[in-house]
């Protein structure tokens, strides 16, 4: 049951993905981060309504302070800090390599788990969960393949004087490029550590629609602050105006979504697991992508292999569950 909404999770997200890339299609330059914030909203508008009507129906137990704290803290390490510092590592090394690296995630989830949290996973899920990896290992493989034969996807790329004083992009151990690695670690370790207060905050009151309101509360305050800071209140008004999508809306949808079923994996599965299926979001952005954008996006030999490891890795974790 937890691996299976923890899958749904990852399928929400990917498809929050997708809406994302179809308003850029749509929009050109549109501004990123400006969509992000119009999400997050939505976030909140529907979080707040599934909670009103939960609380109507059900009632709310008691909550603690410290479940509060918890879920808050999801959305600082989620939709804030961990977005940040992956989106800050791009400026630095590209999105290909930041979303390889970024794959720290899982891997400190599952230690952290194991030595901290006294979680057991048995030899088959641990086989599960490292072919797993290996499957999201080869689709950020082969985005690095593109991104160099390609010369980037247009998100980010170095400026020229820097690219050839490094002599290349290849140059490993270039500032940027350790910057880049550095950043990239850290927003896998952020995302990890939302994980682990998300499980803390569902032992805590394991109430998931509460968790998800209070998430994604945290993430709009902290994120409209940002940008009211950085734009200033009459140009980021404007943008936001400027900047309204459908696609958008749909985003939030499914990011709601996704917020509500992982939290509720965690009542079955440990962090590890859950942190590891969730992050299968990019085999799920590849294959819808495939299908939903056409000819904009191809499967090819990598995708098709990572599909297979996934598919195999999950049927592995099924089976090992204690």
């Amino acid at each position: 049951m937890g691996e299976l909404l923890a899958l749904g999770s990852a399928l929400s997200f990917g498809a929050s993905s997708i809406f994302i890339g179809r308003s850029a299609l749509k929009n050109g330059k549109a501004d990123r981060d400006v969509g992000l914030l119009i999400t997050i909203f939505v976030n909140v508008v529907i979080s707040s309504i599934a909670l009103a009507i939960y609380a109507l129906t059900r009632g709310l137990a008691q909550v603690s302070c410290w479940a509060v704290l918890f879920f808050m803290l999801v959305g600082v390490f989620s939709s804030f800090l961990g977005r940040a510092l992956f989106f800050e590592g791009i400026t630095y090394i590209g999105p290909a390599r930041s979303s390889a690296i970024k794959l720290f995630g899982p891997v400190f989830t599952i230690f952290v788990g194991v030595i901290f949290l006294g979680e057991e996973l048995s030899l088959l899920t641990w086989g599960g969960l490292l072919v797993v990896l290996g499957g999201l290992f080869v689709v950020a493989w082969e985005t690095i393949q593109r991104e160099k034969t390609d010369g980037g996807d247009g998100d980010t790329k170095l400026p020229e004087s820097e690219t050839a004083r490094q002599g290349g992009r290849s140059s490993l151990l270039s500032g940027r490029n350790i910057k880049g690695v550095a950043l990239g670690i850290l927003a896998g370790a952020s995302y990890g550590t939302a994980t682990i207060f998300r499980r803390l905050g569902m032992q805590a009151v394991p109430n998931a629609f509460l968790g998800t309101w209070l998430a994604f509360i945290t993430s709009l305050i902290l994120y409209f602050s940002y940008m009211y800071r950085l734009y200033g209140p009459e140009k980021l008004f404007g943008a936001i105006k400027g900047n309204v999508d459908i696609n958008y809306f749909y985003s939030g949808i499914f990011t709601g979504t996704a917020q509500f079923l992982i939290l509720l994996s965690l009542n079955y599965i440990g962090i590890g697991i859950a942190n590891t299926l969730l992050n299968t979001d990019a085999v799920f952005t590849a294959v819808m992508g495939y299908l939903l954008l056409g000819n904009r996006e191809k499967i090819n030999v990598y995708t098709a292999g990572a599909v297979i490891l996934v598919t195999a890795g999950v049927g592995m974790i099924l089976l090992g569950k204690q």
